[in-house]
């Protein structure tokens, strides 16, 4: 799955952030539950500025919620900084 930032940005203007929690939750949890290899590819905004704009506030705050579903179903977990994967989990 390639990118979880852009698919949030795409779905969080048509649909609420309970919705949002709710189908990303179902999502990893099928995923997992029927031993999918699935590669999940995200950014992480919670180490750059916050944005000015509520709209910018609400993606950073989703998306961190996002990938810590994701990263809760996930076997590994990996963070990759200036082309170093560091594991997580």
């Amino acid at each position: 799955i390639d990118c979880l930032n852009f698919w949030l940005a795409n779905i969080m203007t048509k649909i609420k952030e309970k919705e949002i929690m709710e189908y990303t939750e179902r999502l990893f949890s099928l995923l997992k539950h029927k031993h999918i290899a699935t590669i999940v590819v995200s950014n992480e905004v919670g180490l750059s500025l916050v944005s000015e704009h509520p709209s910018g506030r609400l993606f950073q705050e989703l998306l961190g919620k996002i990938n810590q579903i994701a990263t809760k179903h996930a076997d590994e977990a990996y963070l990759m900084v200036s082309g170093i994967a560091l594991n997580i989990k």
